[in-house]
This record gives C-alpha cells, structure tokens and sequence, in this order.
C-alpha cells in the first residue's frame, strides 16, 4: 500500500483584538486545512464562524498538549494538514504549540508560519524606544516572585524588557517597579487594537499615578515596555516620588534626570531648562546637581 503525502502543519497568527487586523492569507489557510488547532473552541470557533469558515476545530492547550502531541503528528505524517492559532496573535510566544512544532519538524513535517499581529512586535512598535534589542519575559509570576524576577530583570544589564500582564495585576507591578527600577522609562500598552486602548509613558510612578485615576483601566491585558539602560540604573538613587511632587519630595538631581531621558536634551540643556522652570530651586543647586551627575558620567 503506497504511503499517503505527508500533511503540513501551519502556525497560523490571528488577530490580537480587531478582526480588521486578519489576513487573506490567514483566511485562506484556514479555510483548506483538514483541522485548527486552537486554545479555546469557544474563541477561535467566533473567528471562523465571522469570515464562514467550517473546518473542524480541536482544542490544543497547556493542560493536554503533551498527550495530543503524538496523535496529531501520527495524523500529519499520514497526510492530513492542521492549523495551530492561540486565542490572539502569535502562536507560541507565551501560548501553547513550541512542543507540537518541535515533534512535527521532527518527524519531518513541514513547518509553515502565516505571521501576522503580535502582541509583542506591537508594542515595541509604539513604544518609542530602540527596539534593536530586547528580552521578553512573558507573564511575571505572583506575589513575591515577582519581584524577584524584576529585581533580577534590574540587575541583568538588559536594556529593554518586555512583559504581559493582566489588568488585575498591573497596579501591583507597576509599584513594585517604582521600588525597583524607578528611574526606568515605561510604555505600558493596555488593550491594543481594541475598543480601551491606551498607552501611558513616563517612570513606573507616573505611570501608577495616571493608571489610578483612570476607571477604564482594569479593562483590556497589558503588554509593558520598560526601557532601563544602565544610566538609568545609576540614576535611581535619585528618584523617591511622582514628578507632580516638588516640594522638597523629588531631588533635583532626578529632575534633571528626567528632563534628559523625556526630552532627549544633554545635561547641560536640561539644567538650563530647569533653571527656567517655576519650581523655587535656587541656581546653585540646579548647577551643582548637574555637576554631581556630570561626576557620575550618567550623560
């Protein structure tokens, strides 16, 4: 008896929120494959049945991936062809399907990626800062290993980080950063491409301040960009409260600190800019604060 073709299996991207955001290509794939492999039926079976797609579904996440592996690629290598999505964006990153692809490929399935949105890639997007290098983390963990894990992020000479979090965390998040890396620069990206979305910049503490007065913000996941090169790092001695705070809370030499990162300028242009600042700090003291970080080498 002649050996059935070989199948495929495609790692398929979907939209992280707006359905506007799909591909012809994405629909297309969808729609000839024998079956998706998706986290959640209930998510993935919404998509189909708005674009009219019928191919029949199976559920493949944490909890029964390792025990489906070895059907779905017995499956495959007997020629039928799958599709893996997650529930939004990219397969794979922070989402079930790295075992299923490493076993198919394996066993000498193709591989076909259809990209699309992610999450991550959207973020660094609209962050501002230079994404040329980053490391990703995922969701943090709960309670006091979190910290850790950001106390370890602080310490790690990674200049740009990348994390999900959910809308019930992220206002214990961002007040551990603030301990941690206050000095940072934060893109905190809430609800992407969808009906909320918002993205709030400044240091971990202005961040948590704006995040506070905002009703709408347990609404929609968070991807958070932090931005916390070395200089930074050295600069947090300097930070102890919110920029909206002068009298007597914040040093002036954080001040300065601030104006360079925020606006780009050296440390000359920002003493002379403070100095032009209502802020009841005396001439000397700007000078002398732009001297002592002048010392540091921090700009």
């Amino acid at each position: 008896m002649e050996r059935a073709e070989i199948g495929k299996l495609y790692v398929v991207a979907t939209p992280i929120g707006n359905l506007r955001d799909v591909s012809t290509r994405m629909l297309q794939v969808l729609s000839e494959v024998d079956f998706v492999l998706c986290e959640d039926t209930r998510v993935t079976g919404g998509l189909l049945h708005r674009f009219e797609i019928k191919a029949p579904m199976f559920a493949h996440h944490k909890f029964n991936e390792r025990g489906a592996v070895d059907d779905i690629v017995t499956k495959m290598l007997n020629g039928s062809t799958y599709a893996l999505v997650s529930d939004a964006g990219t397969p794979g990153i922070c989402d079930p399907g790295a075992m299923l692809v490493a076993a198919a490929s394996y066993a000498g399935v193709d591989i076909i990626c259809v990209p699309g949105v992610s999450a991550v890639a959207a973020a660094l997007s609209v962050s501002g800062f230079d994404a040329s290098e980053y490391a990703f983390y995922g969701f943090l963990p709960k309670g006091n290993q979190m910290k850790k894990r950001l106390e370890a992020v602080a310490k790690s000479g990674v200049s740009l980080s990348v994390f999900f979090e959910s809308p019930h965390r992220v206002l214990d998040t961002l007040t551990a950063l603030t301990d941690i890396m206050p000095a940072a620069q934060v893109a905190l990206c809430n609800d992407l491409t969808k009906k909320y979305e918002k993205i709030y910049r400044g240091t971990p503490c202005q961040v948590l301040d704006e995040l506070k007065i905002n009703a709408k913000a347990n609404k929609g996941e968070y991807v958070l960009v932090v931005y916390s090169p070395t200089e930074l790092r050295s600069a947090s001695q300097f930070y102890c409260t919110s920029e909206t705070d002068l009298k007597g809370e914040i040093s002036t030499e954080a001040l300065l600190v601030d104006i360079c990162v925020k606006n780009g300028v050296s440390l000359k242009e920002a003493v002379a800019e403070l100095h032009g600042r209502s802020t009841g700090l005396a001439k000397r003291e700007i000078y002398s604060a732009g001297e002592q970080l002048k010392r540091m080498e921090l700009f």
